[in-house]
């Protein structure tokens, strides 16, 4: 049953919809308090990671329904963590979710059934990895991959393709959301992977170059002295505006150091001295788990006789029986080895070698940059860069330098919060905002007339519907080189013509790309 467009549903029966009994429980938490969802960075800063997205609400539980003892509850032992659950408004998902615990509150006063969801982006730190090395991938591709190795429908994605290309890449023993978090990082600012609503997003370093809400401003929030409409503007309500102006963030010098692997030469990678005896027919399997990763692991032969350490040997040597072999991979940092023998069983009693091509480090290069002006106003300020562990050379220098260039000046942050019932505009902006929106922020009382990026959203749904108020958190829009930068000997970019241009970012307006007028070869610059 909605309730004024919204629609609250506890898929308790874990079916196919929320059709089961006391499923819609939406005119149980109209009488309840907030419902709250919050997602995107973790604070109103672009370069902050994903927090997971969430979702609080409460239900009138008078009659005991949702009390978990409560045998007469049509619901009764289906009150489990793990349980779906949405809010829907006009039909459209607005938050989603799984029970991961709830309070039964049975004092006169209250007597509310309170649940906390999150959704899937915790989960992902529960499911280990162990991957083959995969060559020449973006960031983009490598997420999909690990997405396709935890089974997340190809459906439910939205990933850019990446601007960092890793050379090589492996997973072994390292959880899901730790090797996601691993290639944003190698990525850089402003990427970054979320989900919501069981869709898992991920945007590359480039995506608010590149996509309209990111380029052109969905909406102007003001707060207006003295008060008085400027047309399709959104209020801001009153005592809700927080500003920064982001003499905390100085960046001026940023540093990452990156190691590369290349293939060694064919070795030994793995070696057991004992005894290997197995019964007829037996087939056993043994893991083999190296020190560093490798390319091209061979099956053990018998027969090739090679020099290891100083000394021949062959991978083993049969004392009697047969037997044969199979590998689960060719590359990685482990596999599975399975040891089939034959009828008459089979004794290995000179240990066995297994031989690959190592992937072995090669020399760590260091990328710097820094911003002398800002050092010589602010005071040295260093990154406390998290690591770049897949960031080829020139990716590393292009997110050092787009750190830099980003931060070493101050770059204010507001956080402010409008009301749906204010009007149907405002409504349907809360309605469609999303993650990387760009918008416009009017303060007239600090003189604040800016675009920003948004990076956290929070909805609050009273009495779901009575009052919906969006709370919104972002960074002001990052700064880019000069459309026309003074260059002598080019004409319109001369004196009075061009502008100096100081070190700032990437100009969705003059970087290079294909099929756009004006930015293709010998008109486009190469974006970092």
């Amino acid at each position: 049953m909605s309730v004024r467009g919204y629609t609250l549903g506890v898929n308790w029966s874990r079916g196919t919809d929320y059709s089961g009994a006391l499923e819609d429980v939406s005119s149980y938490a109209a009488g309840a308090e907030n419902i709250v969802t919050t997602w995107g960075r973790t604070d109103r800063y672009t370069s902050s990671d994903a927090r997971a997205s969430d979702l609080t609400f409460s239900l009138l539980n008078h009659g005991r329904e949702f009390s978990p003892e409560n045998t007469g509850s049509p619901i009764y032992g289906r009150q489990l963590v793990g349980t779906p659950a949405k809010l829907e408004l006009n039909g459209t998902v607005i938050a989603s979710g799984v029970i991961g615990g709830y309070e039964v509150d049975s004092n006169r006063g209250e007597k509310t059934f309170t649940a906390e969801c999150t959704d899937a982006w915790t989960r992902l730190g529960e499911t280990q990895l162990s991957t083959a090395v995969l060559q020449g991938q973006r960031t983009g591709d490598l997420i999909d991959f690990i997405l396709d190795e935890i089974g997340w429908p190809a459906s439910a994605r939205s990933i850019d393709s990446g601007a960092t290309l890793v050379p090589y890449w492996w997973a072994d023993g390292v959880d899901a959301k730790t090797a996601m978090l691993d290639l944003v990082h190698s990525e850089g600012e402003p990427a970054i992977a979320y989900v919501r609503n069981g869709v898992f997003t991920f945007r590359d370093r480039h995506h608010r170059l590149t996509r309209t809400a990111s380029l052109t401003s969905q909406g102007t929030h003001t707060h207006i002295v003295p008060a008085g409409p400027i047309g399709t503007d959104h209020k801001i309500l009153k005592d809700s505006f927080v500003y920064s102006h982001g003499l905390d963030r100085i960046i001026n010098i940023a540093t990452l150091e990156v190691t590369l692997r290349r293939p060694g030469r064919e070795a030994v990678v793995w070696s057991n001295d004992d005894p290997i005896v197995l019964a007829a027919s037996e087939v056993r399997t043994i893991i083999v788990r190296t020190d560093e990763p490798f390319l091209n692991m061979i099956l053990p032969d018998e027969d090739l006789i090679y020099l290891n350490e100083g000394t021949f040997t062959t991978d083993y040597t049969l004392a009697s029986g047969s037997i044969s072999w199979g590998l689960s991979r060719t590359s990685g940092q482990s596999a599975y080895l399975t040891m089939t023998a034959g009828g008459g069983g089979a004794v290995i009693n000179t240990g066995l070698r297994i031989r690959a091509t190592p992937l072995i480090e090669g020399a760590t290069q260091k990328f710097t940059a820094s911003d002398a002006t800002s050092i010589a106003v602010y005071g040295e300020s260093e990154w406390a860069s998290p690591s770049a562990p897949w960031a080829y050379y020139y990716d590393a220098q292009a997110i050092v330098e787009q750190m830099v260039a980003t931060y070493s000046q101050p770059q204010p942050s507001v956080e402010f919060q409008i009301e749906g019932v204010l009007g149907s505009d405002t409504m349907a902006r809360i309605e469609a905002a999303e993650i990387g929106d760009r918008i416009t922020v009017r303060n007239d009382e600090i003189g604040l007339n800016a675009d920003f990026h948004i990076e956290q959203l929070t909805h609050v749904v009273k009495k779901l519907g009575m009052r919906h108020t969006l709370t919104v958190a972002g960074q002001v829009c990052a700064p880019v080189q000069a459309a026309t930068p003074f260059t002598f000997g080019v004409a319109g970019r001369g004196f009075n013509q061009g502008q100096f241009t100081a070190f700032a970012g990437n100009s969705p307006a003059t970087m290079f790309r294909f099929n756009t007028a004006g930015q293709g070869f010998n008109q486009g610059v190469f974006a970092t």
